[in-house]
């Protein structure tokens, strides 16, 4: 079909117009990945122009690397976030994408299991304009980014974040599990650390949102479980994951698969990776090699203060909920299930 003349111009000018759209990006972004599964390839050195960190050298001339925490819910990323604050040199941000927005100033309670902490938003303090970037869909849309993944309103939100402070920033997050790709490719000059827990005594700490569950409960589409965002987390991640699906699951199944993803991608992308209960059992000897590792200095008197930190739990509570062989049962048959997706697609943890 021809176009008349008259239309041309304007409709060369709409095409003009989508395609230099964010939302138009986006949105082409998201239905190669639907249709593809999420397994476009992660770039080697690749970072799209408009948010590329070396576009801007003002932005991290003389600025020290940047630390993201990668960590599940109820797996001690809070006690790690406080050991960080403690330290003088370093401006630790709670939770950036957390849904209680701690850059609007509002008063909030803290979780009486986060012992020793009496607030989550003071490093927030005067960044309200954070408000016009943040986005909810963070939360738990698009949980899974390779480093093609095209947001530059994330990529906005997390250098506001890092240019904000004089201070050597640290943000300590629980939702980026598999968003370590991207991360990866747009701050390469940041250093991961990848905190982890026990997935059974993890799974003993989230029934506290929403539970217990009965070992024979089985998952029903429409059930709500709180659970730290088990059920949503499986919804948007099995897309990529099929075998997340969650109705006819026992909810440790589902936990655990996320559990062995997530380590699999803090193995793979981190530059530290960390278990709690070695933090908490060897907190003297762990946190000075940790922050060595990094390039932060601690004298005497910073050392000290921080072991007081250390109140963690040390005590083994899941032969409480169930026997070995049922946890065992489970766990074997989720990392065979996983062995065999992962074999197909090597291409997804390069």
């Amino acid at each position: 079909m021809k176009i008349p003349q008259l239309l041309k111009q304007p409709m060369y000018k709409l095409i003009d117009y989508l395609v230099g759209s964010d939302h138009f990006r986006q949105v082409f972004t998201q239905t190669f990945q639907d249709a593809l599964g999420n397994r476009l390839p992660a770039p080697v050195s690749y970072v799209p122009a408009p948010y590329c960190p070396s576009c801007n050298q003002e932005k991290t001339q003389n600025r020290p690397a940047p630390i993201f925490i990668t960590a599940r819910f109820r797996s001690g990323s809070s006690f790690l976030w406080q050991i960080f604050r403690a330290i003088e040199t370093v401006s630790a941000y709670y939770e950036p994408l957390n849904e209680n927005c701690w850059f609007q100033g509002k008063g909030y309670r803290t979780d009486p299991s986060h012992i020793g902490i009496t607030n989550y938003h003071a490093e927030y303090e005067g960044l309200a304009r954070l408000s016009r970037i943040y986005n909810r869909d963070w939360i738990c849309r698009n949980l899974h980014m390779t480093g093609w993944d095209y947001d530059p309103g994330l990529y906005t939100y997390i250098d506001e974040l890092i240019r904000a402070t004089d201070k050597r920033a640290v943000l300590q997050f629980n939702r980026v599990d598999f968003r370590l790709p991207w991360l990866r490719t747009h701050f390469p000059e940041s250093r991961i650390v990848h905190l982890f827990r026990h997935p059974r005594e993890q799974w003993i700490s989230i029934q506290r949102d929403g539970g217990p569950v009965s070992k024979t409960y089985r998952y029903r589409t429409g059930d709500h479980l709180g659970l730290f965002y088990l059920i949503g987390w499986a919804n948007d991640l099995k897309r990529v994951f099929p075998f997340l699906e969650p109705s006819g699951q026992h909810p440790y199944a589902i936990h655990y698969y996320l559990w062995h993803l997530s380590y699999l991608y803090g193995k793979q992308y981190a530059d530290v990776s960390i278990r709690y209960e070695t933090l908490v059992k060897e907190f003297n000897r762990v946190v000075p090699d940790l922050m060595g590792s990094l390039g932060i200095q601690l004298d005497s008197g910073i050392k000290e203060g921080l072991s007081r930190l250390n109140s963690g739990k040390k005590a083994c509570a899941w032969p409480e909920y169930a026997e070995s062989d049922w946890f065992e049962e489970i766990e074997t048959r989720c990392d065979l299930t996983v062995q065999r997706f992962l074999a197909g697609r090597r291409d997804m943890l390069a």
